[in-house]
């Protein structure tokens, strides 16, 4: 077999029926999907007994393992030479894991990345990464992590020499991976393709993680997502979305002017 997507799930049940859509047309006898359904309480594990393909295999834990132990557990029992990521509220471009798989095939690399667009809870693109070089990413690696996980295919052996995921890290797990494959002087590349639509929502772990709910605090951060990949246009559309919805523009336009963000000032005052 060649290539085999694994992605842990839970809770997120109406997302994960749009992350496995997307992956279901580009498996065939050479292609699988591993999921494991990390204990959801939700609608999950019905929706995953009802899935009807034979190049799907669900795995159901008795109690959490959070995902970098569940990563860990589908590389062990995955079938593909290589590994494709993907999360349950993400989705794949039709043609991500043949480009992917075609990619890494013709440089002869051990790990490789493609680039992310950025949508919202319902689907609309607001944004994508900045495509920042492959050079500069491997650069900076040991200081930022500019790798988005659920862009990644690695080929499984090489991970697994290295002993897969650190289990001692509940995020960060791929960074951490990364910057081991670079210090073992493993083959890495960028694709400079946009071949996964990554989904910033209140229940994303980032999100979670910087304590994030409201409605305001959400907005902003889509914001903060469009200037970071230096995204002007996408940054102007969501101030104006801010105003629509009545949120404070004012504390924007000051986090805006205390990044430099001048460009973007002018253009709102147009």
């Amino acid at each position: 077999m060649i290539a085999s997507v694994i992605l842990s799930t839970r809770n997120r049940c109406f997302f994960l029926k749009q992350t496995v859509a997307s992956i279901i047309p580009q498996l065939s006898c050479d292609v699988e999907l591993l999921i494991v359904n990390d204990c959801s309480d939700d609608d999950t594990a019905a929706y995953l007994y009802g899935v009807d393909s034979p190049w799907i295999r669900v795995f159901e834990n008795s109690q959490p393992q959070g995902l970098t132990r569940n990563l860990n557990f589908l590389m062990q029992q995955a079938k593909g030479e290589y590994i494709i990521r993907i999360d349950d509220d993400d989705l794949m471009t039709k043609d991500r894991v043949q480009r992917q798989v075609d990619f890494v095939r013709q440089h002869n690399y051990d790990m490789s990345w493609c680039l992310p667009e950025f949508i919202d809870e319902h689907n609309n693109r607001f944004s994508k990464q900045k495509n920042w070089g492959q050079q500069y990413v491997l650069e900076m690696l040991d200081s930022k992590n500019m790798i988005t996980h659920v862009c990644t295919i690695f080929r499984r052996e090489s991970v697994l020499s290295l002993g897969g995921y650190s289990e001692t890290f509940i995020t960060g797990q791929d960074w951490d991976l990364w910057k081991r494959i670079k210090t073992a002087g493993l083959r890495m590349g960028m694709q400079q393709e946009y071949l996964t639509q990554v989904r910033i929502n209140r229940g994303s772990v980032t999100l979670n993680r910087l304590g994030i709910k409201d409605d305001r605090t959400y907005f902003f951060n889509l914001l903060k997502v469009c200037l970071s990949n230096d995204d002007l246009n996408g940054a102007i559309n969501k101030v104006r979305e801010c105003r629509r919805y009545q949120y404070i523009p004012y504390v924007v336009i000051r986090w805006m002017v205390g990044e430099r963000r001048l460009d973007a000032i002018r253009k709102l005052r147009a």
